[in-house]
């Protein structure tokens, strides 16, 4: 492994910057360390979705937050959208100036790439209104459901729209037989 890592990096020596994200359990590091990359851990929680039942999932969520994600079935719809343009506004509305987690302009392509492949989901959390609370842009490969980005209207987002949208992300990755990424 080590060797052929060895080799994979030499054919990318020349750029300036590169930015990796590898899975959780990869462990061998240190052809990236010898070759003088920066290794950071980014910490993530992994949620086995795929051997547990649904009932089992939900019992070991806190009360509290089941509570609000009950409160937040009782005022709000979840439905997918489609239009990643009006994610994308609505995350950036959102921001309030802040930097967001990703770069928005990569935002369409990585949609379009995994909508062909059937691999993610927008869910929006909307009251009886029509008003948007929260949505939650999920994305997966073969091994786990990636909770990718959310966001909220802060000025009216019930206190429970992400949670009950992250519990359809739970389902969903229960659906699937896969884990999810928070």
């Amino acid at each position: 492994t080590h060797s052929i890592i060895t080799e994979l990096l030499g054919h990318i020596d020349g750029y300036d910057h590169v930015e990796m994200t590898l899975d959780a359990g990869f462990g061998d590091l240190a052809p990236f360390l010898a070759a003088g990359y920066d290794v950071r851990v980014h910490p993530t929680f992994l949620l086995d979705c795929k051997s547990r039942s649904l009932n089992a999932l939900w019992a070991g969520i806190r009360d509290k937050t089941k509570n609000i994600v009950r409160r937040a079935q009782e005022q709000l719809t979840v439905r997918e959208i489609d239009d990643i343009d009006s994610f994308a506004s609505f995350y950036q509305a959102g921001l309030d100036g802040a930097e967001p987690y990703f770069d928005l302009s990569l935002l369409a392509p990585a949609f379009a790439a995994a909508s062909a492949r059937k691999q993610c989901k927008v869910l929006a959390a909307v009251d009886a209104d029509g008003l948007v609370h929260a949505k939650v842009f999920f994305i997966w490969d073969d091994k786990y459901v990636h909770y990718f980005l959310s966001t909220r209207d802060r000025s009216i987002a019930h206190p429970g729209a992400v949670s009950l949208l992250v519990w359809r992300g739970i389902e969903l990755a229960h659906s699937l037989g896969l884990w999810l990424d928070f």
